[in-house]
């Protein structure tokens, strides 16, 4: 066996994705992603994919792939993904993407990726984790630098900043949105992973892609303080 890792189209790799300032970009999907990857696996002479791995996004492409190429895809493993987005995590979103936009208007397109990435990663993470971090302790102070969770959030999004284009986020956020699946089309086997802490894709939604699914699914839940990014 080998294992093969692909870059995303529109994302900060080397694959085609918006260069900085281009609005005309094309919307991109997860059934774009599938059959760019097919493309791939064509060039490489593989005809059929033992299985198929991946977490949120990359289980989107996952499934997507099983959706419209079944014959060269043996088995998918789709950790934290479902067959839609919730009006939830949309909103989420939304809300980030917002600020990058507004940012990028206002010539600072960075300063803005990193202030959305920082507020997503609240919606990664949980409650519980945050709290056992960074609990607030003692009289609370009136400074906004002396809030460790603060802190951190604003460390990862300026991480996050450095190695991503704003208008690569604003592609693949979009293409999450986007995505639809027709799990009635979906016949090869199917492991679907859920964390019960994940607030951005529940397990309510993993077991209704389970119910919904045309061929064999087997649905692992498991218990996580890390909630969407426990795949990391």
């Amino acid at each position: 066996y080998a294992v093969l890792g692909i870059d995303w189209i529109g994302g900060a790799g080397a694959s085609s994705a918006p260069m900085p300032g281009q609005a005309d970009f094309p919307a991109i999907d997860a059934r774009d992603q599938a059959a760019a990857l097919l493309a791939v696996y064509d060039w490489l002479g593989i005809a059929r994919l033992h299985a198929v791995a991946g977490a949120s996004y990359g289980g989107m492409v996952g499934l997507s792939l099983a959706e419209i190429a079944p014959r060269r895809v043996g088995t998918v493993l789709a950790i934290s993904a479902a067959h839609r987005s919730h009006a939830l995590a949309t909103g989420w979103r939304s809300v980030q993407r917002a600020i990058v936009r507004h940012s990028l208007a206002l010539g600072d397109g960075p300063g803005g990726l990193a202030l959305a990435r920082a507020l997503a990663m609240t919606t990664y993470r949980t409650r519980a984790e945050l709290e056992r971090r960074f609990p607030l302790q003692g009289t609370p102070t009136p400074r906004p630098e002396d809030f460790a969770v603060e802190q951190y959030l604003l460390a990862r999004g300026a991480a996050y900043a450095e190695a991503t284009r704003p208008e690569c986020f604003l592609c693949l956020s979009e293409s999450i949105d986007r995505f639809r699946l027709d799990p009635a089309r979906v016949g090869v086997p199917v492991h679907l992973v859920a964390i019960a802490q994940d607030q951005l894709v529940t397990p309510e939604e993993v077991r209704e892609l389970a119910g919904l699914l045309a061929g064999r699914s087997v649905l692992h839940e498991l218990q996580s303080e890390y909630g969407h990014d426990a795949f990391l």
